[in-house]
């Protein structure tokens, strides 16, 4: 917040020292409504539960799995030799290991939808580049972090970014 503020005093600062200078014009975009549309950030969205729910599912089984092995082992008592008590050992000590490389396979995973995710913000960010240049605008605001005041009358070109971005993931989508 205080970046922000800080950045337009800064621009205001500026536009009153250059005389030469066209006046800024703002406007402001809805992220949240622009990119709730488009085809790729839903698909991302979608995938990323995805991932959640499978890994979720995996997890459970393993762990029910561990402690299925525990309790026989305990069920067993003394009756275990020692080779079968070292058995039980190495089969959780697996379990423990699959644990882990589910956790591993899932990080990667994610990994691979945040650089999906970030070529869409670079598609978002050129929409919002071509809009404004089209026109005019000297800056775009999101409307949807925090502003402390955004004019009734401010010009908001929500749907023209909306449109470009449709384009441009129609032509190029990042995640089918």
């Amino acid at each position: 917040m205080k970046k922000t503020i800080l950045i337009l005093i800064a621009l205001f600062t500026l536009g009153t020292f250059t005389s030469n200078a066209q006046s800024p014009k703002f406007a402001h975009v809805s992220s949240a409504t622009v990119l709730d549309s488009i085809q790729s950030y839903k698909n991302i969205t979608a995938e990323e539960q995805k991932i959640y729910k499978d890994a979720q599912v995996q997890s459970e089984a393993i762990q029910k799995q561990m402690q299925k092995m525990q309790q026989d082992a305990i069920a067993k008592g003394d009756s275990l030799s020692d080779f079968e008590a070292y058995l039980v050992q190495g089969d959780i000590e697996k379990k423990q290991q699959d644990l882990y490389n589910l956790e591993q396979y899932m990080q990667n995973q994610l990994q691979i939808l945040n650089q999906r995710l970030m070529q869409l913000m670079e598609m978002y960010k050129d929409a919002v580049a071509v809009v404004a240049k089209k026109e005019g605008i000297t800056y775009v605001l999101d409307s949807d972090s925090q502003v402390l005041y955004a004019d009734p009358n401010a010009k908001d070109i929500t749907n023209e970014v909306r449109t470009e971005l449709l384009k441009m993931d129609k032509e190029k989508p990042v995640l089918e």
